[in-house]
Order: structure tokens, then sequence, then C-alpha cells
């Protein structure tokens, strides 16, 4: 097989790998709109504290995995462990860091209460306080409206993105951790249903776009 033979399959599986990010992500989008249904039945059910301790224990430590700074030492671990050092690095962080800062963006276009502010409210339309949160709410625009999309399950989806690209052996492993991280946003009343699978959604959209494109497989 030829050169340019080679790079035209190598072209054919990128577009493919690309087009199933693609798909997962509006299967996600999909499953958000649907979940807002029941997101305030099911935030009720959170609140109760349904978890045993054991696996409280377990999803409330699974938080590293979504969060910036335990995501650097994630990050520092595989370039350490991985010959590739910093060019594994910085793969890593991109996808990681530019999906949570896609899912941070949207925030300062939509208000959304997080449960642990809105339980008590009768409609799942009341938990929406607007657009541009930054100028109809001004200075009272904080944590309490910064529930959509879940950064921290954005983050994570981008994370595992990147490392399923790497080392596709761990995939599992992988998508466990972000389905954990989600969890672990409800169990906290931190987020809906509907904000934790956004957040999924742009991972896997700004993460599938970035692993499959020219910067990221140059030079590995």
């Amino acid at each position: 097989m030829d050169v340019s033979a080679v790079v035209n399959l190598e072209q054919a599986r990128l577009l493919q790998r690309r087009r199933i990010y693609l798909g997962a992500s509006f299967v996600l989008f999909v499953a958000a709109a649907v979940a807002v249904a029941v997101d305030l039945p099911l935030a009720r059910w959170w609140h109760t504290d349904p978890l045993p301790g054991d696996i409280k224990r377990v999803v409330n430590s699974a938080e590293f995995f979504g969060h910036g700074l335990s995501v650097l030492l994630v990050i520092w671990a595989a370039s350490v462990l991985d010959g590739r050092g910093w060019k594994v690095a910085w793969r890593l962080a991109g996808s990681a860091f530019l999906a949570g800062a896609a899912s941070s963006l949207v925030k300062v276009f939509v208000a959304r209460l997080r449960p642990s502010a809105a339980l008590e409210l009768s409609s799942i339309g009341d938990t929406f306080a607007g657009w541009l949160p930054v100028l109809s709410l001004g200075k009272s625009w904080g944590y309490s409206f910064q529930s959509f999309p879940s950064s921290h399950t954005a983050t994570a989806a981008g994370l595992a993105v990147a490392l399923c690209t790497l080392y596709p052996r761990g995939k599992y492993v992988f998508v466990i951790m972000v389905i954990l991280v989600a969890c672990q946003r409800l169990s906290a009343e931190a987020h809906f249903l509907s904000d934790v699978l956004s957040g999924a959604a742009i991972g896997m959209l700004v993460g599938g776009l970035w692993c499959t494109s020219r910067l990221f497989r140059s030079g590995l």
C-alpha cells in the first residue's frame, strides 16, 4: 500500500470517528431536552440522600475527574507514565479544558437555578432565570444561577474523549468515570439531570472535534 493510500485511509478513519462523536453528542443533547421533564422530581429524589454510605463515598470521590485542579493531576500522571510526556499533556489539557470553557461560556448566556435553590418550585420553567444573566441579574448572578450546563461533566467528558483516543484499552474505565462525575453533581444538588447530560454533550462535541483535529494527531 503506497503512502497516499495510507493517508487516505487514516483520513477516512478520522472522519468516521468524528461522525461518531458528533452523533453521540447529538443523542446526549436530545436526551437532555427530554430529561427536562423529570428534572424536578429527580432532584427531589436526590435530596432524600438515597445512596448507601459506601456508594456515596465512591461517587463523591469521583469529582476529581471533572474538577480543574485535580484534572491537572490526572494529566500530570499520564505525562509521567507515558513516554511521550508533554506531547500527551497538552493534548489531554486541550480536550478537557476547552470542553470546560465551552460549558462555562454557555452559563454566561443562560441563567438557571441549581437544584439546591429550586426544590420548592412548582414548574421546571421557573428554574430558568433568563438570558444573559450578567446583564439581567447583575451582582446577584453567582453560583446559585449557574446550573446549566454542568462544567464538571463537560470537563470530565472532554478528558475522557482524549484518554480514550490515546489509551483505547481503558475506554470503559474513562466512560464510567464520566458517569460517576455526573452522579456526583446530581448527588451534591449542584445540577439537574438535563444539566449533566448537556455538559456531557458539550464535552463529547468539543473533545471529539479536538481529538480528530490535525493539530492533535500530528507528532504523536
